[in-house]
């Protein structure tokens, strides 16, 4: 009998050595969506079951991060090759913008170490307007 506790271990398969390879080449945000659509494109079969079941997979993996936009949306990106950041999510056109901030890099550490606590990783995401949807009427 299989201890339920212990990891489960996943195959490579074909399907997903190609998923991988093509979320290496997506410089940005992706949605599952986006990656269903590049793959058809490049004539590569992957169904749209394979690809949100293999998205959850990279997921608890650790080899890509998901972003919620809110309303059921969610975007990923490759983690491999990009340092951390945290994001600014405009709440009107889902824009995207990638912060890098020393400050609160710092800030985070000096709050763990007050509540003795390790951390293994974080995000942060805040939401708000970008410029140009505030730049709109009726957008604060």
């Amino acid at each position: 009998m299989r201890n339920s506790s212990a990891p489960k271990r996943w195959r490579l398969t074909a399907e997903r050595r190609i998923m991988l390879r093509e979320i290496h080449t997506i410089p940005s945000h992706f949605t599952a969506k986006e990656l269903l659509s590049r793959m058809k494109r490049k004539r590569k079969k992957v169904s749209r079951a394979t690809i949100y079941r293999a998205l959850e997979l990279f997921l608890q993996e650790g080899l890509i991060e998901k972003v919620e936009l809110g309303g059921g949306n969610s975007r990923y990106e490759c983690i491999s090759h990009r340092p951390h950041h945290d994001h600014l999510i405009c709440v009107n056109c889902g824009k995207i913008i990638e912060v890098q901030s020393p400050v609160l890099e710092e800030n985070k550490t000096k709050v763990c170490q007050s509540y003795h606590f390790l951390p293994i990783s974080h995000t942060l995401q805040i939401l708000g307007y970008c410029q140009s949807c505030r730049q709109k009427p009726k957008i604060p």
